[in-house]
């Protein structure tokens, strides 16, 4: 069974457990209802353990939400960056992601707090081996041909890519990435599963 699920019946059971706090035959025992108390909050710190050692056996969710680390970003050179504009958001820059060459990353989306993590090894590789063999100069040589205006309804996802000496920048307002090519297929697929979802 998905974890999630089992997640899910679980806190179940808390909350019918909890609405048994105070029964009538020991609605006057306040004694009894601090030791149900505390064997609740027993239970729910046991619960959080558990949902901690599920994501760090998933090599996912590894974020520490609000904390800036020092090491992601200082010295490391990117790998590639993502960032998302559309209307509503300050500058019209709703969102941002930049995963680094060590697999660190960085995110930040407009009114949540930031992230910091790191990539598995593999996803890592994974996106450096579809990076190595992207056939950039075909992807540049194509043309958006639609609308798109992220200062009114459309959104925009501009990458920006470091390949060996290069700055590839693309973007579904200029190329057409709607064949979803490599490397962006990889990328997309890759930072979807660290909670970072890529629309195009």
């Amino acid at each position: 069974m998905n974890w999630r699920y089992t997640l899910l019946f679980v806190i179940l059971a808390l909350f019918m457990s909890g609405c048994s706090l105070v029964r009538p035959d020991t609605a006057g025992d306040s004694g009894s209802a601090s030791r149900r108390i505390a064997e609740l909050e027993s239970r729910i710190a046991d619960l959080e353990a558990y949902i901690a050692s599920l994501e760090n056996q998933n090599g996912a969710a590894l974020i520490q939400p609000g904390l800036i680390s020092e090491d992601v970003g200082a010295d490391v050179d990117p790998l590639v960056s993502v960032v998302e504009r559309r209307d509503g958001c300050p500058g019209f820059v709703c969102a941002q992601i930049q995963v680094n060459t060590d697999g660190s990353y960085y995110s930040t989306r407009v009114y949540q707090k930031d992230s910091t993590g790191r990539l598995i090894p593999e996803d890592l590789a994974t996106i450096i081996r579809a990076m190595n063999s992207g056939d950039y100069e075909a992807i540049l040589a194509t043309n958006f041909t639609g609308i798109c205006v992220p200062e009114k309804e459309d959104a925009e996802y501009a990458f920006t890519l470091y390949v060996g000496t290069r700055q590839i920048d693309l973007s579904n307002c200029t190329q057409d990435l709607s064949g979803n090519p490599e490397p962006i297929q990889t990328i997309r697929s890759v930072l979807d599963s660290y909670g970072y979802t890529i629309q195009l």
